[in-house]
């Protein structure tokens, strides 16, 4: 075989992956400067492993690989979350292999053993098998690589960045709807566009959201405990449909009854992204607020002290706990969570023999957990805490009352996982019940915020019953009671709303922040 016709496979072979990603996202037809864009990274990296290894046909199945791992992960991600795989995934790809629970499950298994299997031996064989080009020294690999990497971060930093982002709004201004985006420009410039978008308008987005500096004001007066609970994919199922039994959610509806508020609640995520939400209801940043890294804010945007409800409270004197019964790394919440005021953080150690329930700790050890700080807490508490219970996926059928939970929906395969889903649904709502008596036992007053983070990823059941509503559901309720007002409420709001009412009690936590 020539040499020509040796490069040419390979590159064959590179290009086969990225029609593979562009028919996933279906991409059509797209301005020639996109196309490029689009291509450039195919190309680019076949460039750099036929350079450091002179095997044009091993470069091309590499390329192969990754666009097809790639493209595995993009039509999983679309069919479980109704989305595509976006630039700030990159932070989550070290936490398939440490939290394979929380991904693995939801691809499709066959396809993923056994075709990556394929594809990394086909291309792996390719290496005794397939003569070089030119010889091939260990300095090649060296060079190549160094290269690329070098080149990378020069055109990630001043003054080339900035230029980048403006000249990609000018000529390929993206919608900020990244389905929509990848048919128009295809996958792979979507990615590198919303990326240098993010990391350009960074600096200038987090100036104005930095909490202010100054020491902490230790002011006297009476400063309520206040309980915060974000509940993982809790949303009242009744919506879904009228055979799912009325009395699901005995403890919500009571508390709803005399709530401050409770309603609907506009979440920026469907199915999973949780820190969408978290970041949004402790920040009180709507989307537009902190453009492309909404996708994920703790990738790179909250990686630096921003304004939040925990700085505010604290500054008043309180305690900020938050608490979330899972690894302590995942989204890098280690990291995040001091630079959104909080003091302490509770994690997985603290959980050692609590009560698991669908492989997690279950929401009721987790109210039992949180009672208890209530209880004993000496100083002006605020406990912020996600639950883990209702993570997806839904895979082992409950037994018992559970069943009694959806006596109006004829049993098919789909209903097996959401019984599941609201058997802990029931859970989550026994959670309730505990953390509203621990506040009212305390006899201070207090305020008990509940919400949900986003819909479960039960994508089928909702296609079922013609399901289109993205909202969860919240309530704020105090022992002091309420009126009951039903008020749709966005999950940026959630904060402001928090510190009016604890204003509304003639307390001096300043509410001015939101």
């Amino acid at each position: 075989m020539s040499d020509f016709l040796h490069i040419a496979l390979g590159v064959g072979l590179a290009l086969i992956g990225w029609l593979v990603l562009r028919i996933i996202a279906r991409a059509g037809r797209t301005k020639w400067i996109a196309l490029l864009l689009d291509l450039a990274p195919v190309l680019w990296g076949w460039s750099v492993f036929f350079a450091a290894t002179a095997r044009p046909g091993f470069a091309g199945a590499v390329i192969l690989t990754l666009a097809c791992g790639l493209a595995i992960a993009d039509w999983t991600k679309r069919l479980v979350l109704r989305e595509p795989i976006v630039f700030s995934d990159s932070a989550e790809l070290s936490q398939v292999f440490t939290n394979p629970e929380l991904y693995l499950p939801f691809a499709p298994r066959g396809l993923l053993y056994g075709g990556g299997a394929a594809l990394i031996i086909g291309a792996a064989s390719l290496v005794p098998l397939e003569p070089g080009i030119w010889p091939a020294g260990l300095w090649q690999p060296v060079v190549a690589f160094g290269a690329s990497v070098t080149l990378i971060w020069a055109m990630s930093r001043p003054p080339w960045l900035p230029a980048e982002a403006a000249w990609l709004k000018r000529n390929l201004p993206p919608s900020g709807d990244p389905i929509r985006d990848c048919r128009t420009m295809g996958p792979l410039a979507c990615l590198l566009i919303y990326g240098t978008i993010a990391r350009a308008e960074r600096p200038g987005r987090l100036a104005g959201v930095k909490p202010p500096v100054g020491a902490i004001e230790r002011t006297s007066g009476p400063r309520p405990p206040i309980v915060i609970i974000q509940s993982e994919s809790f949303f009242d199922a009744r919506r879904l449909h009228p055979g799912i039994a009325k009395d699901l959610l005995p403890s919500f509806d009571a508390l709803s009854a005399a709530s401050l508020a409770h309603g609907q609640f506009t979440v920026p995520g469907w199915g999973a992204n949780t820190m969408r939400s978290e970041f949004a209801v402790l920040a009180g940043l709507d989307e537009a607020a902190i453009g492309f890294d909404r996708f994920n804010p703790y990738h790179r945007f909250a990686l630096t002290p921003v304004n939040s409800l925990a700085w505010a409270l604290r500054r008043q004197g309180y305690k900020t706990i938050c608490v979330h019964p899972y690894s302590r790394r995942f989204y890098r919440r280690d990291l995040v969570l001091p630079m959104l005021g909080f003091d302490e953080y509770v994690s997985i150690e603290a959980f050692a023999d609590a009560e698991r329930i669908n492989g997690f700790v279950s929401d009721v050890a987790l109210a039992r957990f949180l009672a208890d700080r209530l209880k004993f807490a000496a100083e002006p508490i605020f406990l912020f805490a996600m639950t883990m219970e209702n993570h997806g996926p839904w895979q082992t059928d409950p037994a018992g009352p559970a069943l009694e939970l959806a006596p109006g929906l004829a049993a098919t395969a789909r209903l097996k996982p959401l019984r599941r889903y609201l058997a802990s649904l029931r859970n989550a709502d026994r959670m309730l019940s505990i953390l509203s008596e621990a506040l009212t036992a305390r006899g201070d007053h207090g305020v008990l915020g509940f919400y949900g983070d986003h819909l479960p990823s039960l994508a089928d059941a909702f296609d079922d019953y013609g399901f289109e509503d993205s909202r969860t559901d919240y309530l704020v309720w105090s022992p002091d009671g309420g009126t009951g007002l039903d008020q749709a409420m966005a999950a940026h709001e959630f904060a402001g709303f928090i510190l009016a009412q604890i204003e509304a009690h003639a307390l001096t936590v300043a509410g001015d922040l939101f």
